[in-house]
């Protein structure tokens, strides 16, 4: 259960300091991509830590992927947070299990069972029930609101979706590898769309970004260790689920204690199909 605990605190801990950064006007763009370092550091750490698995194509190859993936969801997940605040942004955010979900059923053969469907119906009432949340301008509906919450749904599953190829086609014992070459690589491509754009990373969110860094790949390495334990061993779906829908309550209840973000009675219904979709897809 320290496991499970430690990945929940990384991962509610990283949305709120998103946050943080941007009520003190940090970059946040340079935060995020300079958190890569501390993180890839701490990983390799960890790796040696725990002894060297050897590395196969496939690793690296699901690393380089990996790390094109995650600072652009990374990104996308930070404007939403911004725009539309915590509390929202990250239960879509954990909606996200639904793509691997629909990509196993698609073309890995998996059955359609009763909680599956259950929960990709859950997942469809709950974007909805969370769209409302929209402000509407003087024009009319606001139309980058209404496509961002799936658009993060997206991106966000296909990382998900990602990792969990890693897990079919990847060697096991080379886990916390590819998490380290995912943090490696995210940081060699942030630092190279940073020179592209000619945008330096201030020293102020360099140092914010190496306290992010950390705890973000701790609450990866917290769900990698969970899933290993004797606890969740063979009930990963326990362990996923326990996850997302903590984080998802937790990251709730600090956007609108903390920040004061507001949520209408059908935002609140919203995070609870939000709850319900979760824990049916992990019943699969």
């Amino acid at each position: 259960m320290l496991f499970l605990a430690l990945a929940i605190f990384g991962s509610v801990f990283t949305a709120s300091f998103i946050k943080w950064c941007e009520s003190r006007k940090i970059d946040t763009v340079g935060v995020i991509a300079s958190n890569y370092l501390s993180g890839s550091l701490l990983g390799w750490a960890l790796v040696g830590w725990d002894g060297w698995p050897g590395l196969s194509a496939e690793t690296v190859g699901f690393g380089i992927g990996g790390g094109m993936l995650w600072p652009s969801a990374f990104l996308v997940f930070r404007w939403g947070i911004r725009r539309y605040g915590l509390s929202l942004s990250i239960s879509a955010a954990n909606l996200s299990l639904c793509v691997p979900v629909t990509f196993g059923l698609s073309f890995l053969e998996e059955a359609l069972s009763l909680a599956v469907l259950l929960g990709l119906g859950f997942t469809l009432a709950a974007l909805w029930m969370i769209l409302p949340q929209v402000k509407r301008s003087e024009t009319g509906r606001d139309w980058k609101a209404l496509c961002f919450f799936p658009v993060l749904l997206g991106m966000l599953g296909i990382v998900s979706l990602w990792t969990n190829l890693f897990n079919i086609w990847g060697p096991s014992p080379q886990r916390f590898l590819y998490v380290t070459l995912v943090f490696s690589f995210s940081l060699v491509f942030s630092m190279l769309a940073l020179l592209l754009w000619k945008r330096p990373v201030p020293r102020r969110a360099f140092l914010w970004g190496q306290v992010l860094g950390i705890t973000n790949a701790l609450g990866i390495v917290g769900l990698l260790g969970a899933l290993r334990s004797e606890t969740f061993a063979h009930h990963s779906a326990i362990a996923y689920s326990l996850h997302s829908v903590s984080v998802m309550l937790l990251g709730t209840l600090i956007g609108v204690g903390i920040w004061r973000e507001r949520m209408s009675r059908r935002n609140w219904a919203g995070i609870g199909f939000a709850v319900a979709a979760v824990v049916a897809l992990n019943l699969r």
